[in-house]
């Protein structure tokens, strides 16, 4: 449903009243795009057409990453005298990409009170080339968007335009793109047709977002909803809490909520993952500290997949080294072990060890102290676990081998996990997940978003969806300020471009030098050193 036009004109009103009572003055910052949706519950999309209007007239400047801010209005240009002239290359991208752009305009600015003037040319092959090579060469961006002289003649394009988008052409045309993309690449040539591909699918996804901006996509969202909500109803983190981990005591999920929450959290281990959560949702715990990726081995895909299942936010991190050690009974020895026990990560992370032993059988467990207490509760010397230190003195059990994974700057990040948001001071690092359509592009629409607002991508986890072959879910994370107007506009526009979308959390990074680089060394397959 469209919102009547005299919410727009509302904002306006607002921001005039502010500037004739002396609450604003020039150089000011006015509210963020966010909290005038909040203050005025109108959508982003009509917040953005009076901030248009306020700087047409003279009153704002929009200043790229960091707001809005008040003129002089002493030097304002009356808004009767003032007009604005739109030029589109329609070469640069497929014609019908623009219609909504021009559609949507001619409507919001009919009544502004200053002249609209579009004009949309047509260039030869040759300026075409010219053009291309000049701005792959950083010479001149001159043509992809400039002003012309004024027309005042109607464009016979812009009704063929009109008549496109009324017959429900979708923003996204698969087969057009692609055609567009190999006549480009043969235009510019062998040795630019990489570069100039890149340019074209950059301006399409940029142009695909405008689109979808302008006709209001993804602002009914239930994801935007849903963290809407969340904001306004965020929590203070709780003192002394009810904290659950999966294992039991030993385990290096224990030492995570101890790193964590120090000795006033009251911890207690649970058999299961899913059990951590089902404490949560029902009440009988504040918080869950669960392990979700590992230096080593990667994501723990049983926590992803949880949460997707329950309503949950993650509220903090933290890493723990990971050194396990082969354990036995007292009196045990190498070469009597017959039978491994560990949580089938830690199989995996001290491989190396235990494939050097092939008569041993590896066999996988809940989590590692568990093993540890099972060799402990079984009184069989040939029986030996993989743990930590920790849990071979809790349960009385003899180190065999230290340090057997095979990765010395070994690492497992644990995530903390609430029932109700909470944005504690100096969080930094934003974790969503999406679905995407299954269309070619659709990702590199997606890292568009953070190229253009500058933010940093830390994380990119993809996990199948049940019953739906071949399609994904993704979980995203990158680093921003809540203050930040590009992390509000990139969350936004992720909303915009993505199915299903979910913000999981806003945390400190609690990722130190020493972590970050053996994450680093996983993804990257770089050495970790000598």
């Amino acid at each position: 449903m469209e919102e009547p036009v005299a919410k727009y004109k509302e904002i306006c009103l607002w921001v005039k009243k502010r500037l004739e009572n002396g609450e604003l003055k020039p150089g000011d910052r006015i509210e963020s795009e966010y909290k005038l949706c909040s203050r005025f519950q109108v959508s982003r999309q009509t917040v953005r057409h009076a901030i248009a209007v306020l700087e047409q007239e003279g009153i704002v400047h929009r200043q790229q990453g960091s707001g809005t801010y008040i003129n002089d209005i002493a030097n304002a240009v009356p808004k009767k005298e003032r007009t604005m002239q739109i030029a589109v290359m329609t070469t640069f991208v497929q014609e019908y990409i623009f219609a909504s752009i021009i559609r949507e305009l001619e409507a919001q600015f009919s009544d502004a009170e200053y002249n609209l003037q579009i004009s949309v040319t047509n260039n030869s092959v040759e300026k075409e080339r010219f053009i291309l090579k000049n701005i792959l060469t950083k010479h001149t961006v001159d043509g992809l968007i400039a002003e012309t002289t004024r027309s005042g003649l109607p464009n016979p394009n812009l009704n063929i335009y009109r008549k496109i988008m009324e017959r429900g052409i979708p923003v996204l045309d698969q087969a057009r793109e692609r055609q567009v993309l190999q006549n480009k690449g043969e235009l510019a040539g062998e040795e630019l047709r990489p570069a100039v591909i890149t340019l074209y699918q950059t301006v399409m996804a940029l142009s695909r977002r405008q689109q979808r901006d302008l006709m209001g996509q993804g602002a009914d969202n239930p994801g935007v909803l849903r963290w809407q909500e969340a904001r306004d109803n965020a929590r203070r983190p709780v003192p002394a809490p009810r904290v659950v981990y999966q294992g039991g005591p030993g385990a290096y999920s224990e030492q995570a909520a101890l790193d964590f929450f120090g000795p006033p959290a009251n911890a207690a281990g649970l058999e299961q993952f899913e059990d951590c959560f089902l404490a949560l949702r029902e009440g009988r715990a504040d918080y869950a500290v669960l392990p979700i990726e590992n230096s080593s081995t990667g994501a723990i895909r049983q926590i992803y997949d949880l949460l997707t299942q329950y309503e949950c936010y993650m509220v903090g991190e933290t890493t723990v080294k990971v050194e396990h050690c082969l354990m036995a009974l007292p009196g045990a020895s190498l070469d009597a072990i017959t039978h491994v026990y560990s949580h089938e990560q830690g199989l995996f992370q001290c491989e190396r060890f235990l494939n050097a032993h092939p008569a041993w059988k590896q066999v996988p467990q809940a989590d590692t102290a568990g093993s540890a207490k099972l060799v402990a509760d079984s009184g069989d010397l040939t029986r030996a676990a993989v743990c930590s230190a920790r849990a071979a003195e809790i349960y009385g059990l003899d180190i065999l081998a230290r340090g057997i994974n095979h990765n010395s700057r070994n690492t497992t990040r644990f995530v903390v996990v609430s029932p109700r948001l909470e944005l504690r001071p100096g969080a930094d690092k934003i974790s969503t997940l999406f679905v995407l359509p299954h269309e070619a592009g659709s990702l590199h629409e997606i890292l568009t978003v953070f190229n253009l607002h500058g933010l940093n991508l830390v994380k990119l986890e993809s996990r199948p969806l049940p019953e739906r072959s071949w399609e994904y879910l993704f979980f995203l994370e990158f680093t921003g300020q809540p203050d930040d107007p590009a992390v509000s506009d990139a969350l936004h526009e992720l909303a915009q471009t993505t199915g299903e979308f979910r913000v999981l959390g806003w945390f400190p990074s609690n990722l130190g030098q020493e972590q970050e680089h053996a994450f680093h060394v996983k993804r990257t397959g770089e050495k970790a050193g000598p």
